[in-house]
């Protein structure tokens, strides 16, 4: 798995979003061997349960009741199936990881456990699918979307711009509190947060993919935030 940031200087004008941090970046799955990698560091990482015994006991015995049936669920019944081939579901979960990984090793964030294991319910997660917290101390909701061979940016921003329109993002900060520091929090209570619209991307012309998604009605309202990653995960 390779990451790369892409410069976007000379085909966008950032000056438009004068308050937003924007970053674009293109994540290369090559082979099936690089596939078969990720989806069994994917399955350890989720199965790794250690963050649940930092927590206050309060909530580690919230996750405790919660989070085991969702992992085992997610191992188990979903990735363990990628061997028949990558549907929607499994693509799902490996653009989330992949982008939080893109996110933790070039802008030093650091990953949450995926949204799906934080709350009760076994599947259908009707909020954002993955978060980080920024350099900036700053939660970043992301959201992934996978389509096979169709490259899903629309959706992923027009997802997250719904989201917005919904307050998904404050509903979330109950269930978070746990793994957020005080600067985060703080921030937060200052409305300082960012997003990440993670896509399968299966075109060639990645500039003209990410200048189209900057310039759409999904993106001018997201970037009224304080940062703003676009993630094209390619799976050769």
């Amino acid at each position: 798995m390779k990451f790369r940031e892409v410069d976007m200087s000379n085909d966008f004008d950032f000056s438009v979003y004068p308050n937003c941090e924007i970053h674009c970046v293109v994540i290369e799955i090559n082979g099936e061997k690089d596939l078969s990698d990720a989806v069994s560091e994917i399955s350890q990482k989720i199965a790794d349960t250690s963050w649940i015994s930092k927590l206050p006991t309060f909530f580690r015995d919230a996750f405790l009741a919660n989070a085991p049936k969702t992992i085992d669920k997610i191992v188990n019944e979903i990735l363990n199936k990628v061997a028949s081939g990558l549907n929607e579901k499994i693509g799902e979960y490996l653009v989330s990881f992949s982008a939080q990984q893109a996110l933790e090793t070039l802008f030093h964030h650091y990953r949450l456990p995926l949204a799906e294991i934080l709350k009760e319910q076994l599947s259908n997660n009707p909020g954002f699918d993955f978060h980080t917290i920024s350099h900036k101390d700053n939660l970043i909701h992301g959201e992934a979307k996978y389509g096979g061979k169709d490259t899903r940016w629309t959706d992923a921003t027009d997802k997250i711009s719904d989201f917005i329109d919904k307050n998904k993002h404050q509903g979330e900060q109950g269930w978070l509190y746990p793994f957020l520091s005080e600067p985060v929090i703080a921030n937060i209570n200052e409305g300082k947060r960012g997003f990440t619209a993670a896509f399968s991307m299966h075109a060639q012309k990645e500039r003209l993919i990410f200048r189209h998604a900057l310039e759409s009605g999904a993106s001018i309202k997201i970037a009224q935030y304080e940062e703003y990653y676009l993630i094209a995960v390619v799976i050769c």
